[in-house]
């Protein structure tokens, strides 16, 4: 059995898919840039911080693809950032991934 990555091995692994779809998405590949950012959207769901810069990536992403409803989502998400959404989303994931006793992140 895989021991749980740590939040700084995911925060790099998310670093690359993000640096990998950056470059999908300027040569027009939404496919691979929208596979590449959901994977680190998913490593990084429980860090606060991280998780908000992986809807600053999709927004365009989901804005140039015609994803409305999910291009609605990222920007109710950032816009009410200052809230501290993205702080307890994290909570939650936690919380839930406790209660539920999935304590891995999907690689």
């Amino acid at each position: 059995m895989e021991r749980e990555k740590t939040p700084a091995e995911r925060v790099r692994l998310a670093k690359k898919c993000w640096h990998e779809g950056d470059h999908a998405f300027r040569r027009g590949d939404y496919s691979a840039a929208l596979r590449l950012y959901r994977g680190a959207h998913d490593l990084v769901v429980d860090l606060p911080r991280w998780h908000r810069l992986a809807h600053e990536k999709l927004c365009p992403l989901h804005r140039e693809t015609g994803r409305w409803v999910a291009w609605t989502r990222d920007n109710v998400l950032l816009t009410s950032a200052p809230l501290g959404t993205f702080h307890l989303l994290a909570a939650l994931t936690r919380a839930g991934r406790r209660v539920l006793g999935q304590r891995r992140v999907p690689e």
